[in-house]
C-alpha cells in the first residue's frame, strides 16, 4: 500500500500544480428541472441559481450537451455563494452522460461566503467518489456528457446557496495527494471486502453441509407449486405481524411524550379555538414505541414483526437445496431464482418465493421432498406431490368475481415474473394446454393457451412498457356457460383460485362494494352484525361536534384552507360564525374524514346505474341500517340519498350549496373519528359545488317521483335554486376571487359543469332554457372525455327534448370514446381499458385497480347501442383488479381468498380491526416512473434490504405494496375508486344480456 502511494505522488510531481479551471457550464440560464423540497425553491439570481429551501432533499439538474474530453484527470469544481442564514453542509454534483452513466462528486460547503467546491478525495471525472449508474457503455463518455445534476446532502438544514458555474479543476498537488490517499483507502477497502467475501462463502459452505437453523422461529414453508414443469416454487413467509389497537395511556418509568410533527393546527381545547401541535409520539427509555392522543390519556403501539428473517446470503445458492425423489435420488437444482417483498405494515414482515429451475420436468403424481439445507427455514424439509389438477399455481391467473354465464368474453392468463429469473415463456416446450375443472375435479372444458404478448412488446400505454415484464398468454373459455365453481388447470403447472360461473356474480360484487360505501358514511354508527366491522357514531353535531362555516370555498383549498379560517378567526381577523346544527352525513374519504362535493359523482354515477334498469334494482337488496332496509325506497335510492341528503341540508337560503366539510388538518395520530379533536369546518357556497348539487338532485327528482313525489318535487325547487345562484353574479363573483390559479382551473371547468346540471335539468323540467348551456359543450371534439357523461344523457332522452341531430352526434361520440377504449384494451396483456391513453401509470388514477379508470366508456357504449363487443370489453376491464393478475389479488377489501390486507383505513388501524369489506385502493404505482411522491417508498420500505429484486426493479403489475402507510398504493377516494367500481360492477349486474 505504501509503495502505491509513493508511485502516485511521484507521478503526481510531474504535472502542474497550478493550471487554472476551465469554466465547462454556467448555471445561469437556470434548471431545466427540479424535485422535491428544491422544485418550487429555485430561481435565476445574481448570473446563476439561486436555492432557498427548507432542507436539501431535493435537487436540479441542466440538461445540455457538454464535452469534456480534455479533463479526464481533472475533478469538478462548483463555484457557489452561501449566504449567511444557510445551514447546508453538503452537496452531490453528478455527470451524466447519452447512455445513463452517472458518475457522482460528493462537495462540503464549509459555509457563509463565496467558494469553489471541489471533492475532498480528490476525484476525476473518471474516477468518481460514487458511480451512481454504469449505463449501456463501460465508463462515463466524457465527449457525450448530456447534463449536469447537483443534489442536496439530505439534511434537515435550510439552505440558501447560488449556484453560478461548473468548472474543471486541474490537478494540484493537494489534489493529487488527496486521490493518492482516496486511493489507498480504496485498496484497503478492497481488501477488507475480500476478507468479508471469504468468511460470507465460508458461513454459505457451512449452511449447505448442514448448519442452517431449522427452529419455530425461522421463518415458514406456506405452500410448494409449480409455476412451469421446470420450475418449482417454494413461498416462505418471513416473520408475523398482529394488528395493534390503541389503548389507555398507563405512564411507565422513563417514558416521555414528544412532539411527532411541529406543524401546529386549530384543534378544539376546553370549547376553545386553539393551535396545537398536530401530533405526539411515546418515547420509552428513548425509544420511539409508538403515538400518543393529543390528551394524553391513550397510545397506540407500532406494530412489531416476530420471528426471524432470512438467511439471503443462501437464498440463491442452488446447493442450499435439494429434491429427493421417492427412489431417493437427490436433484440438485440447475438454478435459483428469488422474488421477495413486503406484505405487512412498514415492511415488517415477508413473503418469499423460491423459484428453484429443474434440468429435467417435474413428473405427473410423483411426490418430493425438497430439503433446505442451507436455509433458515421452519422445517427443514417438505413433501411436494406434483399434481397440475389440485395444486395452486400463482402462474395461473383468472378473477375472483368470475362471471356471469352470458357474459360473451370468459378468460384467464398464463405467466410469471421470476424475479432475479427475469421473463418466462409458458409456451417454450410448445402451446400450454389447459382446462376447466369442476368442484368434483372433473374436467368440462378443455383448450390450448394463445400467446397475447411477449416481455419484449411494451403494452399500450403511455411509457409503452410491459406492464409484467414477462411473457402472458391467454386461455379463452368464453364458449363454457355452465353455472358453478370451477378452476383453470395448466397441464404440468397447476390450478387457479376457484372462481364461480352465476348469475349472481356481478350483484355479489356490486354489493360488496356497497359495502364499502357504508363502511365510510359519516354521522352514523356501524354495528357488527350490520357489516363485521364495527364504529361509533362520528362526526354529529348531536354528540357535540361542532362544525363552524367559513369564508373560503372548497375552490380555495382543502384542509389548508380550513385551517387558514381558523387561524384569522383565532388571530382576530375573522369572526367566528355560529355552528351549524344539521351539519352531518355523507361519506368520509380515505386516510382523512373530509366530505367534500366531488362525492357528488359516486351519487350520479349510481343515479345512472339504477335509471338504466329500475326494475333490477327495486327488486335487489343491499346491507343497509334497518331503518332503510325496511322502507318503501329501492336500496339502492336509499344509499345514494344518503349521499345527497348531506349536502341538500348544506344549501343555504339563497341557493348557493357549500362544498362539504373538512377538518384543519389530516387526522391526529391515535384519534379515530369520533374522537377528532380538530377543527371542522364548512366551506362556503362555491358554484361548482352548487352546480354538482343541482345535476344529481335533478336527477334523483326524476327517477324517485314514483317512491316519493314530495321529496322529489322539494329536490327539483332546490337543483333550480342552487343553479341559480351559480349563474348570478353572487356566484360568479366567488371565482373572480380565487387566487390566479386556483380561478383559472375553476373557469377551464366551469362549461362543463353548467352543461352537467343544465341536461338533468333540462331532462327533469323540460325547460328549454337549459338546452342552450348543453348544445355548447357537446359534442366536444377536441377533449370528448370531458363531456362523456353530458354526451350520455342526451343521447338517452325523450325526442321531444332533444335536437335530433345533435342527439345522434352525442350517441356517435360516445361509440367512439367506446371504441378508443377497446383500442386502448387490446393494445395490452391485461385487458387493461381506458379512453385516456395518456394517463400516467400511477396508483392515484386507480390505473390497474379500477376498471376504466376515470372513463364510463364501455358501459355506456354498450348501453346506446347493445353491440356485445362492449360488455366483451368491459368484462375483461374487470379482469386485472379483481385478481386476474401476476399477484392473483383482488385490490379491492372481502374480495377473493388474498384480497388487500392494509388499506389507509385509520378507524379501523386505530381500533385493531381488519378493513371494512368493499374498499377498492389505488394499486399498483409504476417504480420506472420514478415519481417523486413516492420516491421515499424506495429508500425505506422495499430498498434491498426488503424486496428481491429491489422495489424500482419489479414490473408495474407486481409493484404493489400492501403497506398502511403508502397512499400512492394503498390510499383510496370514495369518487376515484370505491364510486367508479360499484359503478361498473353495478352496470354488469343490471345490464340486458
Amino acid at each position: 500500500m505504501r509503495l502505491l502511494c509513493a508511485c502516485l505522488l511521484a507521478c503526481a510531481a510531474t504535472l502542474s500544480a497550478a493550471e487554472p479551471s476551465a469554466p465547462l457550464l454556467s448555471f445561469e440560464p437556470g434548471f431545466t428541472y427540479a424535485f422535491l423540497s428544491w422544485e418550487k425553491a429555485h430561481q435565476r439570481a445574481d448570473g446563476g441559481i439561486r436555492i432557498v429551501a427548507k432542507d436539501t432533499k431535493g435537487g436540479g439538474g441542466l440538461n445540455r450537451p457538454l464535452n469534456a474530453s480534455a479533463f479526464a484527470e481533472h475533478s469538478p469544481e462548483l463555484h457557489v455563494v452561501v449566504a449567511d442564514g444557510s445551514k447546508a453542509t453538503r452537496l452531490r454534483v453528478a455527470l451524466i452522460d447519452s447512455d445513463g452513466t452517472r458518475h457522482e462528486f460528493n462537495l462540503a460547503i464549509p459555509g457563509p461566503g463565496e467558494h469553489r467546491l471541489t471533492p475532498a478525495s480528490g476525484a476525476s471525472l473518471l474516477e468518481p467518489d460514487k458511480i451512481g449508474k454504469a449505463g449501456s457503455e463501460k465508463g462515463l463518455d466524457l465527449a457525450a456528457l448530456i447534463g449536469v445534476q447537483v443534489v442536496g446532502g439530505w439534511e434537515s438544514k435550510p439552505i440558501d446557496i447560488t449556484i453560478k458555474e461548473l468548472a474543471m479543476h486541474a490537478p494540484d498537488d493537494a489534489t493529487l495527494a488527496a486521490r493518492a490517499a482516496s486511493a489507498a483507502k480504496r485498496q484497503a477497502a478492497a481488501e477488507r471486502q475480500a476478507k468479508q467475501e471469504a468468511e460470507q462463502q465460508a458461513r454459505i459452505t457451512a449452511m449447505i453441509a448442514g448448519g442452517a437453523s431449522h427452529t419455530p422461529d425461522d421463518p415458514s414453508v406456506e405452500r410448494i407449486y409449480a409455476v412451469s414443469p421446470h420450475i418449482l416454487a417454494v413461498r416462505i413467509q418471513e416473520r408475523t405481524i398482529t394488528r395493534n389497537a390503541m389503548q389507555a395511556y398507563q405512564p411507565q418509568n422513563g417514558d416521555e411524550r414528544v412532539v411527532k410533527d411541529k406543524k401546529t393546527t386549530a384543534v378544539w381545547a376546553n370549547g376553545e379555538l386553539v393551535m396545537e401541535p398536530k401530533g405526539f409520539q411515546l418515547k420509552r427509555k428513548g425509544k420511539t414505541i409508538g403515538v400518543m392522543s393529543a390528551d394524553g390519556t391513550r397510545i397506540r403501539i407500532d406494530e412489531a414483526g416476530t420471528g426471524n428473517w432470512l438467511e439471503p446470503s443462501t437464498l440463491g445458492v442452488p446447493e442450499a437445496y435439494a429434491l429427493v425423489t421417492s427412489d431417493g435420488t437427490a436433484i440438485t437444482p440447475s438454478a435459483v431464482s428469488v422474488k421477495r417483498k413486503p406484505n405487512s405494515y412498514r415492511s415488517r414482515a415477508n413473503s418469499c418465493v423460491i423459484y428453484l429451475h429443474l434440468e429435467q420436468a417435474l413428473e405427473e403424481g410423483a411426490s418430493y421432498t425438497v430439503q433446505f439445507k442451507g436455509i433458515n427455514t421452519s422445517e427443514p424439509e417438505v413433501t411436494y406431490t406434483h399434481n397440475s389438477a389440485t395444486v395452486r399455481s400463482e402462474a395461473v391467473h383468472v378473477s375472483h368475481i368470475g362471471f356471469h354465464p352470458a357474459d360473451p368474453q370468459k378468460i384467464g392468463r398464463i405467466s410469471v415474473w421470476l424475479g432475479t429469473g427475469g421473463h418466462h415463456d409458458p409456451g417454450a416446450t410448445g402451446a400450454p394446454q389447459c382446462h376447466l375443472l369442476d368442484s368434483d375435479d372433473q374436467v368440462v372444458w378443455s383448450g390450448a393457451a394463445s400467446l397475447l404478448r411477449r416481455h419484449s412488446e411494451g403494452d399500450q400505454t403511455r411509457d409503452k412498457r410491459s406492464l409484467a415484464k414477462t411473457d402472458v398468454y391467454l386461455v379463452d373459455f368464453s364458449d363454457f356457460a355452465t353455472p358453478g365453481s370451477y378452476r383453470l388447470q395448466v397441464e404440468g403447472v397447476g390450478t387457479s383460485w376457484p372462481f364461480p360461473i352465476d348469475d349472481n356474480v356481478w350483484t355479489n360484487a356490486f354489493a360488496l362494494s356497497m359495502q364499502g360505501l357504508l363502511s365510510h358514511r359519516s354521522g352514523i354508527a356501524l354495528p357488527k352484525d350490520l357489516m363485521g366491522y364495527e364504529r361509533p357514531r362520528n362526526m354529529h353535531p348531536a354528540d357535540g361536534v361542532k362544525v363552524v362555516p367559513v369564508s373560503r370555498t372548497m375552490l380555495h383549498g382543502e384542509s389548508d384552507a380550513i385551517n387558514q379560517s381558523f387561524v384569522d378567526i383565532i388571530e382576530g381577523k375573522a369572526s367566528a360564525e355560529p355552528a351549524l346544527s344539521d351539519a352531518w352525513g355523507g361519506y368520509m374519504d380515505a386516510g382523512d374524514w373530509d366530505r367534500r362535493s366531488l362525492h357528488l359523482d359516486v351519487t350520479g354515477g349510481l343515479l345512472e346505474v339504477y335509471e338504466l334498469n329500475p326494475e333490477f334494482w327495486n327488486r335487489t337488496a343491499l346491507v343497509l341500517p334497518a331503518e332503510e332496509r325496511s322502507n318503501d325506497l329501492p336500496d339502492l335510492l336509499d344509499e345514494v340519498w344518503w349521499n345527497l341528503s348531506f349536502y341538500h341540508r348544506l344549501q343555504t337560503p339563497d341557493g348557493g350549496v357549500r362544498g362539504g366539510i373538512e377538518s384543519s388538518s389530516h387526522p391526529r395520530p391515535c384519534e379515530a373519528s369520533w374522537q377528532e379533536t380538530l377543527a371542522l369546518g364548512a366551506f362556503a357556497p362555491d358554484p361548482v359545488s352548487s352546480l354538482r348539487f343541482a345535476a344529481v338532485a335533478a336527477q334523483y327528482a326524476r327517477v324517485s317521483a314514483p317512491f316519493d313525489a314530495t321529496r322529489a318535487a322539494t329536490l327539483q325547487t332546490d337543483a333550480i335554486r342552487a343553479y341559480d345562484w351559480a349563474l348570478s353574479d353572487a356566484g360568479r363573483a366567488v371565482i373572480d376571487s380565487l387566487p390566479e390559479k386556483a380561478g383559472a382551473k375553476a373557469r377551464k371547468k366551469w362549461d362543463i359543469s353548467v352543461a352537467n346540471a343544465a341536461v338533468q335539468l333540462l331532462w327533469l323540467t323540460a325547460d328549454e332554457r337549459f338546452h342552450a348551456p348543453v348544445a355548447a359543450v357537446v359534442p366536444l371534439e377536441n377533449e370528448p372525455i370531458r363531456a362523456e357523461g353530458i354526451a350520455f344523457t342526451y343521447a338517452r332522452m325523450p325526442a321531444n327534448l332533444v335536437d335530433g341531430e345533435r342527439q345522434a352526434q352525442t350517441r356517435a361520440m360516445v361509440l367512439q370514446l367506446g371504441d378508443d377504449t377497446l383500442a386502448f384494451q387490446q393494445g395490452n396483456a391485461w385487458g387493461v381499458a381506458t379512453a385516456v391513453p395518456g394517463l400516467p401509470l400511477m396508483g392515484f388514477v386507480g390505473y390497474l385497480s379500477v376498471p376504466g379508470m376515470i372513463s364510463k366508456a364501455l358501459p355506456r357504449a354498450y348501453a346506446l347501442s347493445g353491440d356485445k363487443k362492449y360488455l366483451a370489453g368491459l368484462v375483461t376491464a374487470c379482469g386485472f383488479s379483481a385478481g386476474a393478475n401476476p399477484d392473483n389479488r383482488a385490490y379491492t377489501t372481502g374480495l377473493g381468498p388474498d384480497p388487500v390486507a392494509w388499506p389507509l383505513h385509520i378507524d379501523s388501524l386505530v381500533t385493531g380491526q381488519l378493513p371494512p369489506k368493499g374498499i377498492t385502493v389505488y394499486g399498483p404505482s409504476d417504480p420506472a416512473a420514478n415519481f417523486a411522491f413516492e420516491s421515499w417508498v424506495y429508500q425505506w420500505y422495499v430498498t434491498d434490504k426488503q424486496a428481491t429484486p429491489t422495489g424500482k426493479q419489479w414490473p408495474m403489475a407486481e409493484a404493489y405494496w400492501d403497506i398502511y402507510t403508502i397512499p400512492a398504493n394503498n390510499e383510496y377516494t370514495v369518487h376515484q375508486t370505491i364510486g367508479p367500481t360499484a359503478y361498473t360492477w353495478g352496470f354488469l349486474a343490471a345490464c340486458d344480456r
